[in-house]
């Protein structure tokens, strides 16, 4: 991408930054500071408290970045997800968790793709632990659609609209609802464009702390939304078998 544009027939992209929190006083100062550093200020930060009791609303009310915030209890990190997005009032929105942080251009590289590609979803490179992960060209029905976007949190800017067409994140998947909703979008013709430079840290999210409940979930999904049940039930029982060892270790956590 070469353009310098900022605006897709001459109207400029609107973006809101959502996160949800619950207790995340220690983790929220390194977020407040990766936004604060962005090259383009251009954008509105929605945050849902879960009702934290550990000095986590002083935090939100001290940034001077957050447009607005709810704190208030809810039915786990997807209710919280649907009160934010439906709270936005960006074209696009892009989720970053308490424990992810962005790189200074994040917003900027965002704002630039949308424009110029006017996708309803736009994906980045993310430093993932040790490694960086960059979205791959080519979708394979059989693998996650995180092989094609980097990650739901940091790595994927999305048309807000698409809710509209496809409903919010559902209760049915408590893991992987984010998996379910960018499938469903993906397959029923929502575009896609990425490009390749790295907008931030992805930290652990739940599947990763929950491997089995999130390979299930996933089988269900990818059933769900047409794949064959006989070649998800044989993934399945392999990539259980891949991960026994994890999966042993967290369920006797």
């Amino acid at each position: 991408m070469h353009s310098t544009n900022t605006s897709f027939n001459g109207k400029r992209v609107s973006i809101s930054v959502i996160t949800v929190t619950l207790n995340a006083a220690s983790l929220l100062p390194d977020l407040v500071e990766s936004l604060r550093q962005q090259t383009d200020h251009e954008f509105e930060w929605i945050i849902v408290d879960g009702a934290s009791t550990d000095g986590t609303l002083d935090i939100i009310k001290a940034s001077g970045l957050v447009t607005q915030w709810i704190s208030e209890p809810d039915f786990g990190i997807y209710d919280a997800m649907n009160k934010a997005v439906k709270t936005a009032s960006g074209e696009y929105y892009l989720v970053v968790g308490a424990d992810d942080r962005l790189k200074p251009e994040a917003i900027a590289l965002y704002r630039k793709a949308a424009s110029e590609s006017n996708a309803d979803l736009i994906t980045g490179a993310i430093e993932l632990k040790d490694r960086i992960k960059q979205p791959s060209e080519t979708f394979i029905r059989r693998q996650s659609i995180f092989r094609i976007i980097s990650s739901h949190s940091v790595g994927c800017l999305i048309r807000k609209s698409l809710h509209q067409r496809f409903g919010f994140y559902t209760s049915h998947y408590p893991i992987c609802a984010d998996r379910e909703f960018l499938l469903t979008s993906y397959l029923n013709g929502a575009t896609l464009a990425r490009f390749h430079d790295v907008v931030g840290y992805f930290s652990n999210g739940t599947s990763e702390r929950d491997l089995l409940g999130c390979l299930v979930e996933n089988y269900r999904i990818q059933v769900k939304t047409g794949s064959p049940l006989l070649l998800e039930m044989a993934l399945l029982f392999i990539r259980t078998m891949r991960s026994y060892r994890t999966i042993r270790m967290q369920l006797k956590a």
